[in-house]
């Protein structure tokens, strides 16, 4: 399959309301880029929104299972991307993950990912235009499936979290972006089939948390972080029926961590966990429905109304995208489902691989990237959040209307979550894995601000 542009650019006005007022939220698909699918479902793993050019424009990696390398996809300034990749690094053998960060604090950033097939982790340091040196490979286990780059010692320094089955891997940024494992080098989860993995600060200290979905138990362990690369004993809460991919956010305003999971062990199953943080390192169980059946998720807030929305890509006749606007007076556990997104179509049997939000275009609304896939097809498609280019009405008493202000460059993200964010979870941004009644057994990890994980296994 060769690669392509199509200036498809269809858009699709997903209306909701708020407060009395009207808001819309509105994405045009930019941009389509084929990728190469095998009868193994070999190809593309994953991918990760990145500004890899310093020029405030998020760029974007694919990660290549069957070729053993990241693609990288450099924005040209307005959201526009080439049919085919810009350049291609190779890593270790079967790619499933990749996360970035500045690992070696020259201002540029770089790229880690996790290798299922041999058990090394590949860390590839960016000189800032777009490309980057030479690999360096770190083993940790025989199958990882995803990481997260996070602070984890408290020297203002990104370390490495990788899981796998039931163990998380830690490894101390010795600066340069050289890597050496904690003491100890890992903390077990207590739990089985770990599939994603993400950071975020979930007992109001300064430390940074992990989180671990873990499919066969329908949990996700805590596990809180002393500050010193070290974690307390993981805890258990739950997630609801086969957690897959999930992202840290703040959902609620309250100024907690709260976790976002997804559902995937039963087929038909459109619900998303919401694990709402009480501050403690505990969490309260709710559920929201995602309208579709939910394979990866993100966060961002979409419509700039100062609440952290959500974003699913699905399992099933066709490759689609939902929005979950964060609305409190909504009945379903504070979230108004919008009407789904087409990724494209991808005939019967479609699955979301990936999703990712970050700045593309240059406003200050977060824009999507998703990759999706159908027996030996799969693509990349970019869609840029058109909602800023509509004024949106805003009720009054004398009922005139007044234009939404002309957007102006995004400001970093108080999470952490910009596209210069130096804490993303793995590839992680999106997990998956699908029951023994799906057609699909296979798992992958999702990052929460950049990129997610995977692991595939054989329909």
């Amino acid at each position: 399959m060769g690669g392509r542009i199509a200036e498809l650019v269809l858009t699709l006005g997903l209306a909701t309301f708020a407060a009395g007022a009207a808001a819309q939220v509105s994405f045009s698909r930019t941009f389509i880029r084929n990728v190469p699918v095998d009868s193994s479902f070999a190809g593309p793993q994953t991918i990760a929104l990145a500004d890899l050019t310093d020029d405030r424009r998020a760029d974007i990696i694919v990660v290549d299972n069957e070729d053993n390398r990241i693609a990288v996809y450099l924005n040209n300034g307005s959201g526009a991307f080439p049919g085919s990749p810009s350049n291609t690094f190779g890593t270790g053998t079967g790619p499933i993950a990749v996360v970035t960060a500045d690992f070696n604090t020259d201002g540029f950033l770089d790229a880690a990912t996790a290798n299922e097939a041999d058990g090394e982790i590949t860390v590839q340091l960016g000189d800032g235009s777009g490309n980057f040196n030479t690999p360096r490979d770190y083993l940790v286990d025989p199958s990882p499936v995803g990481l997260v780059a996070a602070d984890l010692n408290n020297d203002l320094l990104p370390d490495l979290a990788v899981v796998s089955s039931d163990t998380v891997y830690l490894l101390k940024n010795d600066d340069d972006g050289i890597f050496s494992d904690f003491v100890p080098a890992s903390v077990r989860t207590l739990c089985s089939d770990s599939v994603a993995i993400a950071a975020g600060r979930f007992d109001n200290n300064a430390n940074q948390d992990l989180a671990v979905a873990c499919s066969a138990d329908g949990q996700v362990s805590i596990l809180l972080g002393n500050g010193d690369g070290t974690f307390r004993a993981a805890q258990l809460t739950n997630a609801g029926d086969g957690p897959g991919a999930l992202v840290v956010s703040e959902l609620t305003q309250t100024n907690q961590r709260d976790i976002a999971v997804v559902q995937v062990d039963n087929f038909g199953d459109e619900n998303v966990s919401l694990l709402l943080g009480s501050g403690d390192g505990t969490f309260n169980f709710s559920t929201t429905t995602s309208g579709v059946d939910s394979t990866t998720i993100t966060s961002a807030d979409f419509n700039l109304d100062g609440s952290k929305d959500l974003a699913v890509t699905n399992i099933g006749e066709s490759f689609q995208i939902a929005i979950l606007l964060n609305t409190p007076n909504a009945n379903d556990n504070g979230f108004l489902y919008l009407p789904t997104v087409p990724g494209t179509s991808l005939g019967a049997d479609a699955l979301g691989l990936a999703i990712q939000s970050g700045f593309i275009d240059g406003d200050e609304y977060p824009d999507l990237v998703a990759l999706g896939e159908a027996e030996n097809e799969g693509l990349v498609s970019v869609l840029i959040n058109t909602s800023g280019n509509t004024p949106t009405p805003t009720v009054t008493r004398t009922s005139t209307v007044t234009p939404t202000p002309v957007p102006q460059p995004p400001p970093p993200d108080d999470d952490g979550c910009s596209i210069r964010a130096e804490s993303v979870s793995t590839a992680g941004s999106a997990v998956l894995l699908v029951g023994a009644l799906v057609l699909w057994l296979r798992r992958r990890t999702l990052s929460t601000c950049a990129s997610p994980p995977r692991r595939r296994h054989e329909r």
